[in-house]
């Protein structure tokens, strides 16, 4: 609802009662039915009186609108007031000639007040051009446009442009082709537009060969020249800008001959030994270019051999051998034989107061510088040789040509004091003539110990080490073995036996007697036989505090002989002094004795 609240302008009420405005229309019929108030009316202030009863009364127009040729565009009806609407004017058109603009004849209210009619009027104007623009500009390869336009109506016309004229660049070279030294190049010189590129001219040129230019000779197939043959070389001349060659002249390199330097020993000189010979040092001077050499030297020096001194005996004679030095070639076999004179009889041949035989005919082979001497005792001599000898001919004590009476005075203080070595299976029994008989000798005699077995209780025991199958006697065992017991090792792989560093045997079974305890190891490997010595033991004899009994173990392969055996032995020797080239001399150290020997062989 609408209500409006007056007053007046002195602030008074312009009544006291409110005057509604009552709803007259009749929404059923949809018709104003006059006074009738109907039901759910609302009433409110009224703000004026309603005389038409809802109906206003209307004023209209007509306007009208023509072209230019008086045709009707548009005749509308409008309510006075309201919005005219106007025809839009035709475009402005032209000919070659002008160009036409349009107009109403006057101007067309905006709104309806009053009947009005309106004509389109045409206007010719003849058109103005101004300067033309070109677009685009003609080039030396395309023709331009140049456009005109009116700067009354906008109208356009265009005109040609003609191409223009190439602009000539500098001249380029292209397809160049480089003369060799025998060959002639080209190229083309060609001239291109400097604005578009194209190409305005091109000429073809031939460019002469050059020529070879000679480089410095070089040297090739260089073959060096030796001391006995020329050698020979290429030089050769190469073109420095196509490398072809030029010339090439043969050389020939002569033989420069032998550059011998100083002589130099080659090979040390080797001292003749009894059983090898020797050389002088062999001295070698070499070509220092090639392998050309020259020697000198080198002699044979001959065996030294092996001298036997055979001692004269008055009491006796010797044949084989000449009284005193006997050269004889190492290993070379001899044999002396000796006679004893009527009253004497023979004892045996003795080396190095050993007794080596008991036979007359003795046989050895030359192995070491010994003195031999026939041994012969002579119940008639005013001065006797009385000797004791051990079991295996070692001399114990010896009265050497002495008078029977100074004889029988020493030997009455010596006799309890002259005992023979004892060994680890015998003991000293007694000699074979009694005491009395000894102390009675009044020629010329030879006494030997006897001896007898030790109990096997007390015979020393040892061990053989080894780690192959042992194989003793019945009743003893490894760890037990008592002296001078034969025992076996067995391999079946084994192809050698060594003891210490030794080869000792050879096959996969090696016996040998038990002197002290020994470590034999099995070869495996395939080595060559040869005869070979080794200490396997070295006991202190009882009672003694120098004297050893020496065992010694022996290998004699098939194809080898025995010649001769021993020891060699002194005092602090080394191992190279303890060999049969050095016997009589001194050893090789400061406090070392005398290198000696004992002759073994029988």
């Amino acid at each position: 609802g609408a209500y409006l609240i007056a007053k007046k302008s002195d602030g008074t009420k312009a009544s006291d009662k409110t005057t509604y405005a009552v709803n007259k229309y009749n929404l059923a019929t949809m018709k104003n039915d006059g006074d009738v108030e109907w039901p759910g009316s609302t009433k409110m202030t009224f703000m004026g009186t309603n005389v038409n009863r809802g109906e206003e009364p209307t004023t209209t127009y007509t306007i009208t609108f023509l072209d230019k040729d008086g045709a009707q565009i548009s005749s509308t009806e409008y309510d006075e007031g309201a919005d005219v609407t106007i025809p839009a004017l035709p475009a402005n058109t032209y000919d070659d000639t002008n160009h036409y603009t349009y107009a109403w004849n006057a101007t067309p209210s905006a709104t309806a007040t009053a009947d009005a009619t309106y004509q389109v009027v045409e206007t010719a104007t003849a058109h103005t051009y101004g300067e033309g623009v070109v677009d685009p500009d003609s080039t030396c390869s395309a023709e331009g446009t140049i456009t005109y336009t009116c700067t009354g109506c906008g109208r356009q016309y265009s005109e040609v442009v003609k191409m223009k004229d190439h602009t000539p660049g500098n001249t380029v070279i292209e397809n160049k082709v480089d003369p060799s030294c025998t060959e002639d190049g080209s190229h083309d010189e060609v001239v291109y537009c400097t604005v578009c590129k194209a190409e305005i001219s091109r000429t073809h040129v031939v460019d002469k060969a050059k020529g070879h230019t000679s480089g410095t000779a070089v040297t090739e197939n260089v073959v060096e020249p030796t001391c006995t043959d020329d050698g020979s070389h290429d030089e050769v001349v190469y073109c420095t800008v196509c490398k072809a060659e030029i010339s090439r002249t043969p050389v020939v390199d002569k033989a420069t001959g032998h550059v011998l330097g100083a002589w130099t020993v080659a090979e040390e000189a080797v001292a003749p030994t009894k059983k090898d010979a020797g050389k002088t040092a062999v001295e070698k001077r070499t070509c220092s270019k090639c392998d050309y050499f020259e020697t000198q030297g080198g002699d044979i020096i001959p065996a030294l051999g092996v001298t036997i001194t055979l001692a004269k005996s008055d009491i006796g004679t010797v044949e084989g051998l000449e009284i005193g030095e006997n050269k004889l070639a190492y290993g070379e076999e001899f044999t002396v034989t000796a006679t004893p004179v009527e009253g004497a009889t023979f004892v045996g041949w003795e080396v190095g107061g050993n007794i080596v035989s008991k036979d007359a005919t003795y046989t050895s082979n030359a192995a070491s510088d010994i003195t031999l001497t026939p041994v012969f005792e002579d119940a008639t001599s005013d001065k006797i040789t009385v000797t004791f000898y051990d079991k295996y001919g070692n001399t114990v004590k010896q009265y050497k040509d002495i008078e029977v009476v100074d004889y029988q005075a020493q030997i009455a203080a010596d006799f309890d004091n002259i005992i023979a070595p004892t060994y680890p299976s015998y003991t000293f029994e007694s000699w074979d003539k009694s005491k009395d008989e000894i102390l009675a000798i009044n020629a010329s005699t030879t006494i030997w110990a006897t001896y007898k077995e030790v109990e096997k209780t007390e015979v020393p025991k040892y061990t053989v080490i080894t780690n192959a199958q042992v194989i003793l006697p019945d009743g003893i065992k490894n760890g037990e073995i008592p002296y001078d017991t034969q025992a076996t090792v067995r391999d079946t792989a084994a192809k050698a036996w060594k003891v210490g560093e030794t080869i000792v045997a050879y096959g996969p079974v090696y016996t040998f007697y038990v002197g002290s305890d020994v470590t034999v190891d099995p070869v495996y490997d395939t080595v060559e036989e040869k005869a070979s010595t080794t200490v396997v033991g070295a006991n202190l004899i009882n009672g003694s505090t120098y004297k050893f009994n020496i065992v010694a173990t022996r290998n004699v392969p098939d194809g080898y002989a025995v010649i001769d055996y021993g020891f060699v032995y002194g005092k602090n020797l080394t191992d190279a002094d303890l060999d049969l080239d050095n016997v009589g001399k001194k050893g090789s150290n400061e406090n070392s004795g005398d290198v000696k020997s004992v002759h073994a062989g029988t």
